[in-house]
C-alpha cells in the first residue's frame, strides 16, 4: 500500500503586506497554475471531481467531530495555498497558526485585565461559506472574478471551509478579515483588548459588559457567537 505524503506549510521566513502577496491582484488563470505549481488540466480535474475527501467523523472523548479531509492530490494545492496565506502579515491580536504564538499566548495577553469576555464563532469553517471565500479573493485581494472562482472552489467542499485541512485555518481567518477588523475596531474604542485564537475571540477590560456583548454580536456579520 502506497504511504501518503505529509505536506507542510512553507512561509520560507517570508513575511509580507498583503499587498505584496503573488495573489494580489492575480488576473490570470494560467498564472494562478503556475503559482500552485500545477497547470489547467490538474485543476480542472480537481474542480470536477467528486472524490476529492474522505468524510468521517473523529471521536475525541464524548464528542464527536465531522473531518473532510482533501485527497493527496488536493492537499497539496491547499498546502501551497495555505503556504502563501501563512506569508501575509496579520494583525497583533491574531495567537492562531503563527510561530511564537500559541494558546498559551493568548491567554497571557489578558492577564491582569477585568473583567473578561470569552466566546467562539459557532462552527467556524462550516459556516465560512464558499461565497465568503470568493469575496476574499475578489474582494481583498483583488483577484479577477474567474480566478477568485477556481481558487474558490478549489478551497471549499460542499459549499464552505472544509474542517480537515491545511487550508481550513489561515483561510477561514482571512475569509472572515472584515468582521475580526469590525470587532477590533469596536474594542480599541472602549479601549478593550480583543484577541483571536482560530474561532475563540477574548476581550478583557473596565467596559466589557453586557452592553458591549450585545454589540459585538452585531458585528458577526452572519457569523453566531
Amino acid at each position: 500500500m502506497k504511504r501518503r505524503r505529509n505536506f507542510k506549510i512553507s512561509t520560507k521566513n517570508k513575511s509580507y503586506q498583503i499587498e505584496d502577496s503573488p495573489l494580489y491582484k492575480l488576473k490570470s488563470k494560467k498564472k494562478l497554475y503556475n503559482l500552485l505549481k500545477s497547470n489547467s488540466q490538474s485543476i480542472n480535474e480537481l474542480l470536477v471531481d467528486d472524490g476529492n475527501y474522505a468524510v468521517f467523523n473523529q471521536i475525541m472523548g464524548s464528542k464527536s467531530r465531522l473531518i473532510e479531509h482533501p485527497s493527496e492530490r488536493l492537499d497539496l494545492i491547499h498546502t501551497r495555498i495555505a503556504s502563501l496565506l501563512c506569508r501575509i502579515k496579520t494583525p497583533d491580536y491574531l495567537h492562531s497558526g503563527l510561530k511564537g504564538r500559541s494558546h498559551v499566548t493568548n491567554a497571557k495577553a489578558h492577564i491582569g485585565n477585568v473583567p473578561v469576555l470569552t466566546t467562539d464563532v459557532k462552527s467556524f469553517f462550516p459556516s465560512t461559506s464558499q461565497r465568503k471565500v470568493f469575496d476574499f479573493f475578489y474582494s481583498i485581494l483583488e483577484c479577477s472574478p474567474d480566478v477568485s472562482d477556481v481558487l474558490a472552489k478549489l478551497c471549499t467542499f460542499d459549499g464552505h471551509i472544509p474542517t480537515g485541512s491545511r487550508i481550513s485555518m489561515p483561510l477561514a481567518f482571512w475569509a472572515n478579515i472584515c468582521m475580526f477588523e469590525e470587532l477590533n475596531s469596536l474594542s480599541n474604542k472602549h479601549s478593550i483588548k480583543m484577541t483571536v485564537y482560530v474561532d475563540d475571540i477574548t476581550f478583557s477590560g473596565t467596559d466589557v459588559n453586557f452592553l458591549f456583548k450585545n454589540v459585538a454580536k452585531k458585528s458577526f456579520l452572519g457569523m453566531v457567537i
